[in-house]
């Protein structure tokens, strides 16, 4: 296998990953951007990636790592060997994965409920407020919200694009890509988020701004609410004030006075 990354060559063939390595990385997030963890030596998590030039692959490595604080290193693998591997998920129903194949089936429930509306409605775009309170939209927010505050983000960016959405979470300064929901979910999600915080679902066309609270493991977030039109639809970004995030001063960050 040629090398043209600058990065270390692992065949792993077939081994199979304990369980206790396999639940840093969900399985969904392992086979969506073909990377998995295959061994935790001296406190470094061994990454095989397939793709190392792929950066929405590298963002959500780079998620992990900030949220676990484990340091990683990335190893060039094939995908032959990644397909081998990624069985060892079998049977693994590790906590993280359970929460992402929850809110993967979420978004596909969210997407069917979306075009049953507008099939009802001859192909119409659907009113928001009609399906914005259904039990898959409603989840696939919450979902965005706690994993945000359980990674320690201080920011939340949806972003419609020409092919999908992008959930991004800013972490010690830089956005890491979460999820990538499909774009027909993305009217019932931003009008979910509207009516959260008391904002006006039929102006599109203004950016608007809005806040409110969340209630997460018995602490309360406050969450200051943007949205923009852009091209491909409406931006949303959450700026989160959590009162219990450690403060920042001087010692923290390494410099003396």
């Amino acid at each position: 296998m040629d090398n043209d990354y600058s990065i270390p060559i692992k065949n792993l063939g077939d081994i199979k990953v304990p369980f206790e390595v396999l639940k840093y990385v969900p399985v969904e997030v392992a086979r969506t951007y073909e990377f998995i963890p295959f061994a935790l030596i001296d406190g470094v998590l061994e990454v095989g990636m397939v793709d190392p030039d792929n950066s929405e692959a590298r963002d959500a490595l780079q998620f992990i790592g900030s949220r676990t604080g484990i340091p990683f290193k990335i190893y060039l693998i094939s995908k032959k060997d990644f397909d081998i591997v990624a069985k060892s998920y079998e049977g693994f129903s590790g906590e993280t994965g359970v929460v992402v194949g929850d809110i993967q089936s979420e978004i596909r429930a969210a997407e069917e409920s979306v075009a049953e509306f507008k099939s009802a409605n001859r192909g119409e775009q659907p009113p928001s407020a009609n399906i914005v309170e259904e039990a898959p939209i409603t989840k696939i927010v919450s979902v965005i919200i706690q994993n945000a505050l359980s990674g320690g983000a201080s920011d939340i960016h949806i972003e419609p694009t020409a092919n999908n959405i992008k959930v991004r979470f800013r972490v010690d300064g830089i956005l890491f890509t979460s999820l990538t929901p499909p774009s027909s979910v993305l009217e019932a999600m931003v009008a979910r988020i509207k009516i959260l915080c008391n904002l006006k679902l039929d102006e599109k066309r203004k950016p608007q701004d809005g806040r409110f609270s969340y209630m997460f493991e018995g602490r309360k977030a406050d969450f200051r609410v943007s949205t923009f039109p852009t091209y491909w639809g409406e931006k949303i970004v959450m700026h989160i004030l959590d009162p219990t995030k450690r403060s920042v001063n001087l010692n923290t960050v390494g410099l003396s006075a």
